[in-house]
């Protein structure tokens, strides 16, 4: 659990903690709610790119909200608001979408320029062998 959270150590649980038994623990307070709530984020988050968290949004503010109980318990209301759909969607990230498309951009380019020198490196044989065949002929 702390693993896929980032977290170091996991207060108020076993070291060992398991996705699945964060999911169904049974404590009544704000921790329990948070490992509950933000377990389920999580894993939304990973498979919903319209969840109104991202990934690292979850792990970040699930770590900032372990120093108190009160915490715990004001960030598990708004993940359980997000995993009930209570939450706008996430909306398209420009910035990172830009970022993204750049690199792509990129490859793209690096792709084509490869492409391109292997078909002059080709043409460079097939004429230097004519003009080697011209000479014998």
């Amino acid at each position: 659990m702390g693993n896929a959270f980032g977290v170091t150590s996991v207060p108020g649980f076993s070291p060992g903690l398991t996705l699945p038994q964060a999911l169904s623990n049974t404590r009544t307070d704000g921790l329990g709610a948070l490992y509950r709530e933000g377990t389920a984020s999580f894993l939304n988050s990973l498979v919903n790119n319209k969840f109104p968290f991202t990934t690292d949004q979850v792990k970040d503010r699930f770590a900032s909200s372990l120093h108190s109980n009160k915490a715990a318990a004001t960030q598990a209301h708004l993940f359980k608001m997000a995993n009930e759909g209570k939450m706008k969607p996430r909306l398209w990230n420009w910035s990172y979408s830009w970022s993204k498309l750049i690199s792509l951009f990129d490859l793209v380019c690096q792709f084509i320029k490869n492409i391109i020198l292997r078909f002059l490196l080709v043409c460079g044989i097939l004429i230097k062998t004519l003009i080697w065949v011209d000479l014998l002929c």
